[in-house]
């Protein structure tokens, strides 16, 4: 039986924002959807904000800070540089904003909240319990829960390394506020589902899987992450196998999916 997936299209708070929605609410709890770099709301999720609905999640798919109708320089005329260097007040910002609109609108609807980030929505998506006590599950594909890390020492190091003195400044502070390693403890009770890509030379597997692995240790078993092989395509593929994972009852785990 096909369900109808109800759509609406918002500005809350000046945060462009689409809903998706079952007629009946009868909700698995509210899921942010926050899509990649240089896409926006309506061009980067494709059909998983309609799949999640599908699931019975209330769906709030938002354009991040400077991206969809918020858009700013540098994200549309500006270079890779210049965008890969921004993206650092991005994600903060787009961080910020989603706890504002959640505890300005949604939370008297919602005790609970979700979310499910591809590429740079994914290192939003981790940020997530960090600066909220009530997530319930993080999803997050071919993105890295360790931001300092990547501009500090890894594939993003040539971006940092030749940043202007002002730049640098206004990054350091970003990424030192962004930085996950002394916030372990809030992902205690968060289910967190991560998936890369094997081959992708900008964010690598590795940083998930540690960080997985550091959950592990700390006693939560309801984590998974996979790779999977192949090209940007696969992006698809990880999608899918996150929806079949948020289908399984808790305790979750990468057996159980197919």
């Amino acid at each position: 039986m096909t369900m109808k997936v109800y759509f609406e299209d918002e500005i809350r708070f000046g945060i462009p924002l689409n809903e998706y929605y079952l007629a009946r609410r009868q909700q698995k709890g509210l899921m942010f959807v926050i899509h990649r770099l240089n896409a926006s709301k309506d061009t980067g999720p494709g059909l998983i904000p309609k799949r999640l609905a599908e699931l019975g999640y209330h769906v709030v798919s938002i354009d991040a800070y400077k991206h969809g109708e918020r858009v700013e320089e540098p994200y549309i005329t500006g270079s890779e540089k210049q965008r890969l260097t921004s993206m650092i007040e991005v994600i903060n910002q787009t961080v910020l904003d989603i706890k504002f609109l959640y505890d300005n609108y949604y939370r008297d609807k919602f005790a609970r909240v979700s979310f499910f980030g591809i590429a740079m929505g994914g290192i939003v998506a981790y940020q997530m319990p960090r600066i909220m006590t009530n997530v319930d599950t993080v999803v997050a594909i071919q993105a890295s829960p360790y931001l300092k890390s990547l501009y500090h020492d890894k594939e993003l190091k040539y971006i940092y390394k030749n940043m202007n003195v002002q730049e640098r400044e206004v990054a350091d502070e970003y990424l030192d506020k962004l930085d996950l390693s002394d916030s372990l403890e809030a992902f205690a009770n968060v289910a967190v589902y991560g998936a890369n890509r094997k081959e992708d030379l900008l964010i690598k597997p590795d940083y998930a899987i540690r960080f997985i692995q550091h959950l592990k240790l700390l006693g939560n078993m309801n984590v998974c992450h996979q790779i999977v092989e192949g090209n940007h395509e696969t992006i698809n593929i990880m999608a899918e196998g996150a929806i079949n994972w948020l289908k399984q009852p808790k305790t979750k785990s990468c057996n159980d999916i197919g």
